[in-house]
């Protein structure tokens, strides 16, 4: 299995980047495609944290900070597998789009499941019954999240493989993912 390169994704990144429009509410689009008025959740997320790596390239160090979003997807074969196992999983399409688009399409469901787990462990008070039926219906979407990736990642090595790109993305905590919730 070929792991996609860096450098080429880093070019493919500014590309796409350099047709953003950070003065309106677009996100990109399974096929790589800018589209304006983001809905769905998965779109909300596409929009923020385009915005933030859009921003960060503001910056002198924003290269390494969009390595960082990187790396973990292809740090090595094993992660480059399990990335490609969660994309196939979570998307109706198949692969044959680009690597880039197969990374980020990942990203957004980790960031999904990020938000919905801190939103599952939000303290909220005895009284408020609301607050407890949202919470536990953030804690459902998490248990299908995992119930789904157990699916998906059968086995130790596309679970290790999993939590392994967690914790390198997890490592900054400044980083530009961390901030989009």
């Amino acid at each position: 299995m070929n792991v996609p390169q860096l450098n080429n994704l880093l070019l493919i990144l500014a590309d796409i980047l350099e047709k953003f429009d950070p003065t309106t509410l677009t996100y990109l689009d399974t096929q790589g495609n800018w589209v304006k008025d983001p809905e769905s959740l998965r779109d909300r997320i596409s929009n923020e944290l385009w915005f933030r790596i859009w921003k960060a390239k503001q910056n002198d160090n924003h290269v390494e900070k969009v390595k960082n979003i990187i790396k973990p997807f292809i740090s090595d074969e094993n992660s480059w597998d399990v990335t490609i196992r969660i994309f196939e999983g979570i998307s109706s399409r198949k692969l044959g789009t680009r690597n880039l688009l197969v990374i980020f399409e990942v990203l957004y469901s980790l960031i999904e499941y990020n938000a919905s787990r801190r939103n599952s462990e939000t303290y909220v008070a005895d009284w408020d019954f609301n607050g407890k039926a949202r919470r536990e219906q953030y804690l459902l979407k998490v248990q299908k999240y995992l119930k789904n990736m157990h699916q998906i990642l059968i086995g130790d090595v596309g679970i290790n493989g999993l939590h392994k790109i967690i914790g390198l993305l997890c490592e900054e905590k400044e980083d530009t993912v961390d901030k989009v919730r």
